[in-house]
């Protein structure tokens, strides 16, 4: 591979050791720079463009989460790997908050490092291609087209239909791919791409993705099943890309006529997936996961067993996440106060017996929830 073609790696730490020992592991396969402090890799990323960076958290002067901040400012797209000898639970879950793609610690394991980078460089490709794509949708249909309209031209559209499934099959589902590693690698990288404008919902789906897994294992529900249910919570929100910046990014409550808007993703989402040949599972957990278990929800005012297992459990999982984390309009809420409303509302929006499970989980297995991101 010529050195055009190579991705291009800065490599930020203090420590010359650690700092000369990436680089000669890396120079062979690609570009490498190398800065010594956090505002010498700014400079550099103001000059050029980088494809990944690996990054200490403990130097002198500006500390490796600041530089974090900014690199995430300047260069949303750039992929970040932090290899650090100090590692705590704080750092590893503020660097996972900022898009880090892996949190690696000293000594580092070479074969370890080069799987990590290659899995980022994969994700950022496919990040880019899906941006592309994502921005021709835009183009095509408007982000303030109404929500009918956009669904009308979602299922009528041939030209629409073809263009997404072409575009989503190279960047991601290869005809010779027998695996479905890259179909949740898509959902996952479409989801992060969706939350990316917003600094409170990044992350949403995975965590979504996390809780509702843990959830369906724990009430034991089939193989089959609960890969639906981690598919689908990663896709839960893609037809929000039919629904205007204005309201997704608003800072406070919306308003009736605006939430009734909002409520179109469901079934924008279903329109968006139908093409792809997914499992009907998957299908129903993204259309149905805003129903209510007593059928005062959306989009189809289905009610208890009615309601397919998979939008169940997004549903509650989906719930707590909201609840626990931060909002433009407040704070994230106490556990204490999670539980009192997720067992107020149990029967009505949520299944009493998902409910159960999942709060006895969050009351005696707490340890479960400190990985979520």
């Amino acid at each position: 591979m010529n050195g055009a073609d190579r991705a291009t790696i800065l490599i930020v730490d203090d420590e010359r050791g650690s700092r000369e020992s990436l680089r000669i592991i890396l120079e062979p396969s690609f570009n490498v720079l190398v800065a010594s402090s956090g505002q010498e890799a700014l400079r550099i990323l103001d000059e050029q463009t980088v494809d990944l960076v690996t990054l200490d958290l403990h130097m002198p002067g500006m500390k490796g989460l600041e530089v974090l901040r900014s690199l995430k400012d300047r260069s949303p797209s750039t992929a970040v790997i932090i290899i650090t000898g100090f590692a705590t639970v704080d750092n590893a879950v503020e660097s996972l908050r900022h898009g880090v793609h892996d949190f690696i610690t000293k000594p580092f394991n070479v074969v370890e490092v080069m799987a990590a980078i290659d899995r980022a460089l994969h994700k950022r490709r496919s990040l880019t291609r899906l941006h592309q794509f994502l921005e021709r949708i835009a183009q095509l249909m408007g982000r303030h087209t109404p929500t009918e309209q956009v669904i009308d031209e979602i299922e009528t559209d041939g030209a629409i239909l073809v263009q997404m499934r072409r575009s989503i099959e190279e960047a991601f589902l290869p005809v010779s791919s027998t695996s479905r590693t890259r179909l949740f690698e898509f959902a996952e990288v479409l989801a992060d791409t969706l939350e990316s404008k917003d600094l409170y919902t990044h992350g949403h789906s995975r965590r979504v993705s996390y809780y509702a897994s843990l959830l369906a294992e724990h009430v034991r529900l089939s193989p089959d099943i609960r890969e639906n249910v981690r598919l689908a919570s990663f896709l839960h929100d893609i037809g929000k890309i039919g629904v205007s910046n204005v309201l997704i990014l608003k800072d406070g409550r919306l308003l009736a006529q605006e939430r009734a808007v909002v409520a179109k993703h469901p079934e924008i989402g279903e329109s968006l997936l139908e093409p792809l040949a997914l499992p009907p599972g998957v299908l129903q957990g993204v259309r149905h996961h805003h129903e209510h278990y007593d059928g005062n929800g959306y989009p189809d005012r289905l009610a208890g067993d009615e309601i397919p297992i998979e939008a169940r459990v997004i549903m509650l999982a989906d719930a707590y996440d909201a609840m626990a984390s931060d909002r433009p309009y407040r704070k994230r809420l106490p556990k204490n106060l999670i539980i009192r409303e997720l067992m107020k509302h149990s029967g009505a929006q949520f299944d009493p017996h998902l409910t159960e499970v999942f709060v006895d989980l969050l009351q005696n297995h707490e340890e479960l929830f400190i990985n979520e991101l």
